[in-house]
């Protein structure tokens, strides 16, 4: 969500896991304008208990932004992997 002030722009990017029991998250990343703002594994732990998570919350600039999101899942038949960048203003 962007949301303009008097003195600039300010987005929070929260992170809901909505997957239920079928998948577990094998690994978590987000990148806000090629920058890394969440990164996480199951090796490092807690991705199993992860609900919600506020991967962002500040100001930014006016202008277009790119948000891309990595995951890994595993479900009762592998691993999939899924990807997705979005543009915004």
């Amino acid at each position: 969500v962007a949301q303009g002030t008097g003195t600039g722009s300010r987005a929070t990017i929260t992170h809901v896991n909505g997957l239920g029991r079928s998948y577990k998250i094998e690994s978590l990343s987000y990148y806000h304008d090629g920058q890394a703002r969440f990164s996480r594994s199951a090796s490092e732990g807690g991705l199993d208990d992860l609900d919600e998570v506020k991967v962002f919350d500040g100001p930014i600039s006016a202008g277009s932004h790119n948000l891309s999101v990595t995951m890994q899942l595993r479900g009762s038949g592998g691993l999939a992997h899924r990807s997705t960048s979005s543009g915004y203003s």
